[in-house]
């Protein structure tokens, strides 16, 4: 077995030059989701230290972000202990903080863990899901990370694996000459393909049988009997043949 690694990408959080501002409630959610602090919703915002810090203070509680001297990250300090750290990047002139993305490890076999691709979207949705889960409720129960992984993955719709094409026998030889050439696998080539039995075909069986020579009524065109003299529908006398 060997660790494979899934990467999550970074998440935009506010812009600093906003706060306070229009993004005070970007900055409010992000705290009241990620660290359960409710008296955020009722704050004051306001910043210190010549704009290096942003200080988030109620009647009984506080929380600070420092920006560092080189402005590459912010350090967030919480009064119950807890702290965090930041990305910043200045974007179109403005210092843009960003949730850094984090590496969930598992372990899966080692062909897996050379080549992330191998593995089902599927899995890697549900790893994703469930080490940012466990992250955003760091220092909570166990109960907490798995109710936060259900709410992550309510209404997500994975993708169905693809039918594969039904091919017989000899069409299977000849795809799988092709493969070869190609420099495929006939693994890669079983991955979308499959082998049906052909459908044994029943022989034909012709049957001769005499077919009387019947009167044809000039009338209404019924067929009557080679002996008939009158038509038994229109009851016209029938022409001899």
């Amino acid at each position: 077995m060997a660790k494979l690694y899934v990467k999550k990408k970074k998440e935009y959080l506010f812009s600093w030059e906003k706060i306070p501002g229009n993004d005070n409630q970007r900055l409010i959610e992000f705290l009241t989701q990620n660290f359960s602090i409710e008296w955020v919703k009722a704050s004051k915002i306001e910043k210190n230290d010549n704009g290096r810090t942003i200080r988030v203070t109620s009647e009984k509680n506080y929380l600070s972000l420092k920006l560092n001297d080189e402005k590459t990250n912010v350090n967030l300090e919480i009064d119950d202990g807890r702290t965090d750290k930041f990305i910043v990047e200045m974007e179109n002139g403005e210092l843009n903080i960003y949730k850094k993305g984090k590496a969930y490890i598992r372990e899966k076999s080692k062909e897996s863990a050379e080549n992330l691709d191998a593995v089902h979207e599927n899995k890697v949705a549900t790893w994703e899901a469930f080490g940012s889960a466990a992250h955003d409720s760091f220092g909570r129960s166990m109960e907490d990370v798995i109710q936060s992984v259900s709410d992550k993955m309510k209404g997500k719709v994975f993708k169905k694996d693809k039918p594969k094409v039904p091919v017989t026998e000899k069409e299977y030889q000849d795809l799988l000459i092709q493969a070869i050439k190609k420099g495929d696998s006939e693994k890669e080539l079983n991955m979308l393909v499959e082998v049906v039995a052909e459908k044994k075909r029943e022989p034909t069986v012709i049957i001769e049988i005499d077919v009387p020579d019947f009167r044809i009524c000039h009338v209404c065109e019924h067929l009557n009997d080679p002996a008939a003299i009158c038509c038994i529908k229109c009851g016209t006398l029938l022409k001899s043949s």
